[in-house]
């Protein structure tokens, strides 16, 4: 009796430590790994056990795994490309109001600027060739006339392009860009 005992005894703790080490430790670890994931470790993998339906289980775990990283990923991706979709979209609003803005300094630095040069030809044209005044004149239409080009380019730049193809000379337009790359330099 003491002998069916004793093997009784060792072949239940044997059978204990097999379900043990097949079963309960690998459900555990899955179970802990989920935990894990459910926390934000999703590069998380776990190694199959031994046991066929715990390893489809794993097996299943871990494909579930790398489905949420990769959405996780493309979720990150469409969240950079979001941003930089709306850092393209603030930097136009700024390019048009410095548009409309280019637009109305023009429009009231024009006004005036007309007058004064106007009358600066007035009197140009009142006082003798040789007079000490006629050199300060003629600079003030000179740079009169460089002002208003430089309102005329920003008008320019202030309106919304039509869309027609047109035959272009292209001195002029180097010409224009390099006048405007001149003034920055000034």
């Amino acid at each position: 009796i003491a002998f069916t005992l004793l093997t009784a005894f060792l072949l239940g703790i044997l059978i204990f430590l097999i379900s043990r080490w097949s079963i309960s430790l690998p459900i555990s670890k899955l179970k802990e790994a989920a935990e894990k994931l459910g926390h934000g470790n999703l590069g998380l993998r776990i190694y199959k056990s031994g046991v066929s339906e715990l390893d489809d289980l794993i097996e299943e775990f871990n494909r579930m795994a790398h489905n949420i990283e990769q959405q996780n990923i493309k979720k990150d991706q469409l969240f950079d490309d979001k941003l930089k979709l709306e850092k393209r979209l603030r930097h136009t609003d700024k390019l048009a109001s410095i548009g409309q803005l280019s637009s109305g300094l023009a429009h009231e630095i024009g006004t005036p600027l007309n007058v004064i040069s106007g009358r600066a030809e007035h009197l140009l044209k009142k006082i003798p060739e040789n007079d000490p005044g006629t050199d300060s004149l003629k600079n003030i239409i000179r740079q009169s006339e460089r002002i208003t080009k430089t309102m005329e380019q920003l008008l320019a730049f202030s309106r919304k392009p039509s869309s027609k193809l047109v035959k272009i000379d292209l001195k002029q337009v180097i010409n224009e860009a390099f006048s405007l790359c001149t003034l920055r330099q000034r």
